[in-house]
């Protein structure tokens, strides 16, 4: 028997399975809190919460200079609907508006990139009146030209267990931007007393990426915060590269110019 997620918050009562209850502690996301209860079930139809199971193997993934990351996401309803693929570019994770160009460089190979803004929480809420979960997938060719996707891991530093933030082969799988619909009392058509954000998304490649070690060459860290409408929210989109201790020798293709963008103040 495996744990799996309940894809419908509001059979809960009805539902006819063992019930064992949140895996989120406080302080967590009330979305996750509410949805995302762990059950035993035998359906392998429902969705898992978890990367487990045995180490996955990493890809190796090899850029030139200033080619571009191709990153894919599966999109989903609050009640778990698949909605669509779609590619990741310009502002499809981000939430600071800017030009296409200045978007996009967040996903060429070898920049640096960070841009951050402060936005009003009710336009947020506007743009997303219903959170939309997202799993991410790194798309690539392998050694024989045949196009490959790999799951992203994804990484929330307020979740513990044992005292300790689960390792990256146990990362997330799903993840949201925008949550308004967990804090609506009485009914779901009542304006929320307060909308949960992601307020900072890290993007980390670990180089070299056509040799992984321990590390995966990707990962995602996704870090939430609450706050109550109306009201300003600061949000951030980065990316970073790191090398593991022992690599620097390895001749790699990638230049690492910084393209740092300017923190910007958007009212909208």
């Amino acid at each position: 028997m495996s744990l799996w997620i309940l894809d419908d918050p509001l059979s809960l009562q009805e539902a006819p399975w063992a019930f064992v209850g949140p895996l989120f502690p406080a302080g967590a996301p009330a979305l996750f809190c509410k949805a995302e209860w762990i059950c035993l079930f035998r359906n392998p139809d429902l969705p898992k919460l978890w990367y487990g199971g045995p180490t996955r193997t990493f890809p190796s993934v090899a850029f030139g200079k200033h080619s571009k990351m191709d990153f894919k996401v599966i999109q989903y309803d609050a009640r778990g609907k698949f909605l669509e693929w779609q590619d990741v570019k310009g502002a499809t994770l981000q939430l600071c508006p800017n030009s296409q160009k200045i978007l996009d460089a967040a996903f060429t190979m070898g920049t640096t990139y960070r841009q951050s803004c402060a936005l009003e929480v009710s336009a947020l809420l506007q743009r997303t009146p219903e959170p939309i979960f997202y799993e991410m997938f790194l798309q690539f060719e392998d050694e024989k030209g045949n196009t490959q996707l790999w799951p992203v891991p994804i990484s929330n530093p307020a979740i513990v267990t044992n005292n300790r933030a689960p390792p990256l082969n146990q990362a997330l799988r799903r993840f949201f931007l925008v949550d308004g619909l967990s804090d609506r009392k009485g009914n779901l058509s009542n304006a929320p007393a307060s909308v949960t954000l992601a307020k900072e998304l890290l993007l980390s490649v670990h180089l070299p990426t056509t040799a992984p070690g321990e590390d995966p060459p990707f990962s995602l860290t996704v870090r939430y915060a609450t706050h109550r409408t109306p009201g300003i929210a600061q949000v951030s989109f980065s990316v970073s590269y790191n090398q593991s201790p022992g690599s620097a020798q390895l001749a790699t293709d990638v230049s690492k110019p910084s393209a740092r963008f300017s923190d910007c103040l958007l009212n909208i």
